[in-house]
């Protein structure tokens, strides 16, 4: 029972450290952190491409849109792996584009449900407010959101892997219970 505990705590370790390199290399190299999420997640889209098409073969449905995922996921994927600075280039002007129709969107349905429901949507409408404006700054200055992404994902996993690891020795600390005692 104790080796098992032991074995669980020393992987827990080994991740938390992980954790805390991976954030230290995104805080130091954010260009190239960027470059290698978006790499990352090409080699997803193709394994996933691989699942489907696994699926369709040995599968016991010949579903049509199986194959058709699979051959959108390994576009997808050879996409993001042959060119990711395009990719990263591209996908915050989308975000902002989103963000902010659905700012602009949100704030005006603050209002019409305030109208509604009587009373002020001052809240929402205030998020909704922030929410478009950050959309904007997004189309505005793109490369900010990635950057933000990389500085966010960095300082997270330095702190998680930090409290990972204190959370270890205090458990260390800990004497096991034996909860089948008789």
């Amino acid at each position: 029972m104790g080796s098992m505990w032991q074995d669980f705590a020393r992987n827990r370790i080994i991740v938390a450290i992980a954790g805390i390199v991976l954030g230290v290399i995104f805080l130091f190299f954010q260009s190239r952190a960027i470059d290698f999420l978006v790499w990352v997640m090409g080699i997803i889209s193709l394994v996933t491409a691989a699942g489907y098409a696994l699926a369709f073969a040995f599968g016991s449905t010949r579903n049509p849109g199986l194959i058709g995922a699979a051959i959108f996921s390994a576009l997808v994927g050879i996409l993001f792996i042959s060119v990711p600075t395009a990719i990263v280039d591209f996908l915050p002007f989308v975000i902002g584009i989103i963000l902010l129709i659905s700012g602009i969107t949100n704030f005006m349905r603050s209002f019409a449900a305030a109208g509604l429901f009587g009373g002020i949507a001052l809240g929402p409408a205030i998020l909704s407010a922030i929410i478009a404006i950050l959309g904007l700054l997004v189309i505005v200055r793109p490369g900010a959101l990635a950057d933000a992404v990389v500085l966010f994902m960095g300082i997270s996993l330095i702190v998680s892997g930090i409290f990972d690891i204190y959370l270890i020795i205090v458990d260390r600390r800990k004497q096991p219970v034996d909860i089948y005692v008789r």
